[in-house]
């Protein structure tokens, strides 16, 4: 198992400011990018779109959470934030986003591999006794 990561500059307040933002400039701008266009095709049809959606749309914020009642009335279900994927695609749809926010800092899928730090602290950890009974502790 490896780490990558692909750097941007950008404001993080900018980030912050996109989820439930209701920007439809934003949205279509973010279908325009080159990430779109690498990530997009990875997944079933329609749902990196629907990630987008979900974070420039449809969440929200704590503040206006509720819980909901189902089964007689009884049964509380947790309050929803309006995203319902798993926690990657929507990872890889605000990387679209902060192409259209920030600046791409490396050419088109030029990544670097964080594999080296993910050794380091294994091995500082290791040092101070931290102990993990499934092998490596972070990475793979």
């Amino acid at each position: 198992m490896g780490y990558s990561a692909q750097p941007f500059a950008i404001d993080i307040e900018k980030v912050k400011s996109v989820f439930g933002s209701r920007d439809k400039e934003l949205f279509d701008n973010a279908k325009k990018t080159n990430l779109y266009e690498v990530y997009e095709s990875q997944y079933s049809k329609g749902e990196y779109d629907q990630c987008l959606e979900d974070i420039i749309f449809n969440y929200i914020q704590p503040s206006n959470r509720q819980e909901t009642k189902k089964i007689l009335g009884l049964i509380k279900t947790p309050p929803s934030s309006g995203l319902e994927y798993s926690g990657d695609l929507y990872g890889y749809a605000l990387m679209s986003i902060c192409e259209v926010l920030g600046t791409f800092l490396a050419k088109e899928g030029d990544i670097f591999t964080l594999e080296i730090f993910f050794d380091q602290a294994n091995e500082l950890l290791k040092e101070k006794g931290v102990q993990n009974h499934n092998g490596e502790i972070l990475g793979g």
